[in-house]
């Protein structure tokens, strides 16, 4: 045999050899998928109503001791970006600078 027939030959068991792991990974992937999908299955019922928060009663006063409107507008949205909680549903009592 020549070395261009070798490797030709060495290069197709190389590929098969990949290609068969793959398909095996499919393989397994696929049954662990139809095993774990019956256990995650929620009822239709669930899956399809929606939850419905209870919103507390909007209430813009907020007292602002020694902070102007433009700084607490800022920490407030801050605060709401940081806690990944809409400002809509946050309640700020008061905010007072401290040194």
């Amino acid at each position: 045999m020549s070395h261009i027939t070798l490797s030709l030959i060495l290069t197709a068991i190389g590929l098969l050899t990949v290609f068969s792991v793959l398909l095996l990974f499919l393989l397994s992937i696929s049954v662990l998928m139809k095993v774990f999908k019956d256990k995650d299955e929620v009822p239709e019922a669930a899956a399809i109503a929606p939850v419905v928060l209870p919103k507390a009663p909007a209430s813009s006063a907020v007292e602002l001791i020694d902070v102007d409107e433009k700084t607490a507008a800022a920490i407030m949205a801050i605060v709401s970006h940081e806690s990944d909680i809409p400002l809509a549903e946050l309640k700020f009592h008061s905010i007072k600078k401290t040194d």
